[in-house]
Formats: C-alpha cells, structure tokens, sequence
C-alpha cells in the first residue's frame, strides 16, 4: 500500500489589502496550496475584511510587527508602492519568499538589490503577473511558440484608463501610477511573447507635473522576435479600453476585451485568428458551464499562486521570476530616458544610481 503524502498549504502573510484582496481573496479561496495566516494593512477595516474572508488569521498595522510575529513562510506585498521595495527588502532578509504585486522599483538600483538579495539567500522573488496565467494570453504564447502567425511579428497594445471611474488602489490617482502600473503589464506581455527588449523610443507625457484630464504614453519597442508597440493613455471621455493585435507574415490574432474584463473576469475575452489567406477562426476561451468548476481550473491568480508555491516548495525560479520584474521596470527606465532626451535607447542599461 502506497503512503500518502500530505503537504500542508504554504504559509502566506498579506501586506497591503486593498487591491490584493480582489485579485487573491479568491485565490486563498480556492487553492489548497497556500493559506493566509496573517494580514497587516494601514487601514484596519482593510485587514479585518481580509481577515474575515480568510476565515481567520491575525491582523497587524505595521509590517516589522507582523513580521516579528508571523509563523509565515512567505509574504505577498501589494502594499503602497512608496513602502513596497523596503517591506520586499525586509522580508527576505527576514527568509521569506516574496510575491510581488508588480511593478518592481523603477529605481534600478532598488530593484537589482532585490533581485540578488534573493539570489544569494535562495529565496523565491516572484513578480505577480497574473495575465501570464489567463488563457486568452496563454494562446497568444502557444500560437507564437508554434510559429503559426509567422514571421516579423508585429504587435499592438492598448490600453485606455477611465479617470472618471471609482478606484480604491492609491496607485492608479495619478499619471505617473496609472502608466507605470499599465505599461508594466503589456511589457511583461510582450517580453514573454517576443523575448528579451534591445531597443526602447518612447513619448510620455510628464508624470511628475500637474494632474490633468488626460494624458498619453507612447512606447516602441524592439525584441529578439519583433515589435512591440504600447499606447497606454488616461481620460475621462470614454470607457476603459484593453486590446492586443498581434500580427504576422502568415496571420494575425486579435484579443478584444469587454469594459470590465481582467484578469480573473468570468466572462472570457475574444479571441480571432485571422489568416491573410482565409476567414478568421475564434479562438476564444470557452468558460465551463459551472462558475466554481471554470474558477478553480482556470481563474489566473489561483494558478499564479500555485506557481509560487511550486517554486518555494521545489527550490526553483518561478515563471515569471525576479529577472523578469527586472527586465520589465529596466524597459520603463529606458523609456522615461528615450522621453526625455527624445533618443532612442538600448538595453541593458548601466545602473549607477535612482533610475525614472
């Protein structure tokens, strides 16, 4: 008779439970390989709502407490960007893994710490992308893997941010956040789809002058495989936008969104094949009939989870890794340097100092 091994959910403290709470409540929720135990927010009606649907677990103010205090072996950051690189920094020195609500520093300087502060203590530093792990993007990274679309490949991201929509993250009330935390997503996208980035232009509006109604960022980038082209922009005029077009010698694939689709949304994107040389096929994700049964298979911050916690338990570099958060805010360094002295830049970039 086989023995059966039982391995008990990986220990997990929550700091920062705004946004976090929406992505990975239903994760915790739905996974047997992680459980929060500890929840630590400045705002205690925060950490308390987190604590409750969680079923438990102790609720801090302050995160060197929690830390002191917490029998957890890894802790997921979302907390307010001005704080995060230094709780990152703290946890790991305290032998941590660290799950990172992304983007990293733009300070390469910070950033790079991170990345060989884990390293040498052989503790996992993931960058939470969750769109890694939702189909409609997973079949955009088949279809190039396969090379079905073909050669030059060109590709398109937008992205329109409504101003005029209620937003509970600190984060997305400003330019500077709301590009930051956009761009980084369709680089990492791009990056994943189309490689390493070796050349960066860039045209942003200022994201340190006065807050307006609208504002634009403009990105060129060049990747081993191709193109990647990112329009992140912010108004008040019109709904919120998210598309990709990912085009070609042979074919092209579009990903058109709804106004409130994201990551973990149950009513899955649209996806077309379209062939120079015949009509379009959907390949869209089909959703199984039983919301439960499509969340647990399917639902992306449940599966990057698990992925985290693979990587803990196996000693491994997760997908995405530290090296990728790096390579990500690298990129959004080099387009802020493109902006300012309208050049082109090449990466990598030379870390002497504050980078953005």
């Amino acid at each position: 008779m086989n023995e059966l091994t039982i391995v008990e959910p990986l220990r997990v403290a929550v700091a920062g439970c705004g946004g976090s709470r929406q992505s990975f409540g239903p994760a915790f929720r739905l996974s047997a390989a992680a459980k929060a135990v500890d929840v630590m927010d400045a705002d205690m009606v925060n950490a308390r709502s987190w604590s409750r649907q969680m079923s438990g677990g102790s609720v801090h103010l302050d995160f060197a407490a929690m830390l002191e205090a917490t029998t957890a072996e890894a802790v997921l950051l979302a907390s307010p960007l001005s704080v995060r690189a230094e709780q990152a920094r703290l946890a790991l020195a305290s032998g941590r893994h660290v799950l990172y609500m992304p983007p990293f520093p733009i300070d390469l300087a910070k950033s790079s710490a991170l990345v060989e502060q884990a390293a040498s203590a052989g503790l996992v530093l993931m960058p939470a992308y969750g769109r890694r792990f939702d189909r409609a993007y997973v079949t955009v990274a088949q279809a190039l893997a396969a090379n079905e679309l073909g050669d030059g490949i060109h590709i398109r991201c937008e992205w329109c941010f409504c101003s005029t929509a209620e937003h509970r993250r600190e984060v997305l009330k400003t330019w500077r956040g709301i590009f930051e935390t956009h761009a980084s997503e369709t680089i990492d996208l791009c990056r994943w789809w189309l490689g390493p980035i070796h050349t960066v232009s860039a045209d942003i509006d200022p994201v340190d002058g006065a807050q307006k109604r609208s504002h634009l960022g403009n990105l060129i980038l060049k990747h081993d495989r191709g193109v990647s082209v990112h329009h992140i922009s912010q108004t008040d005029q019109k709904n919120a936008i998210e598309q990709y077009q990912v085009e070609g010698s042979r074919a092209a694939l579009d990903l058109h969104f709804g106004t409130m689709w994201g990551p973990g949304a149950t009513s899955p994107p649209r996806v077309l094949l379209k062939s120079h040389s015949g009509s379009p096929t959907d390949l869209s994700p089909e959703p199984l009939a039983k919301l439960e049964d499509e969340l647990r298979a399917h639902y992306p911050y449940k599966l990057l989870l698990e992925e985290f916690v693979s990587a803990v338990r196996e000693k491994r570099e997760p997908s995405p890794s530290a090296n990728d958060g790096y390579g990500v805010v690298e990129a959004i360094a080099a387009c802020y340097l493109a902006a300012h002295d309208r050049t082109k830049v090449s990466l990598p970039l030379t870390v002497t100092g504050g980078a953005g």
